[in-house]
């Protein structure tokens, strides 16, 4: 969504299939990815915060990015313990 906000088309070449994969990565590789991610959402929110025209497709394409997005950080903290942050009781 971030490259479709600066104009590019992602979808073009996107693999699709890359999302099931899970290669194993090392405790320094993960918080990469982590660190990549939080860098990506932050983009993405101040992309959809900056008023611009657009079409009932692509208002309707952001609305269910934030539904998309909120899902698969939801499944990665099932999956990973250290993503959850502190519990209620800390």
């Amino acid at each position: 969504m971030n490259r479709w906000s600066r104009g590019e088309n992602p979808f073009a070449d996107a693999d699709y299939s890359a999302s099931w994969r899970r290669p194993p990565v090392s405790e320094q590789e993960w918080a990469t990815l982590r660190e990549r991610l939080r860098d990506e959402a932050r983009r993405w929110i101040d992309a959809i915060q900056q008023p611009r025209e657009m079409n009932d497709i692509e208002l309707t394409g952001i609305i269910g990015s934030i539904a998309h997005l909120a899902y698969h950080l939801g499944a990665i903290r099932q999956i990973d313990a250290s993503t959850r942050g502190p519990l209620a009781t800390d």
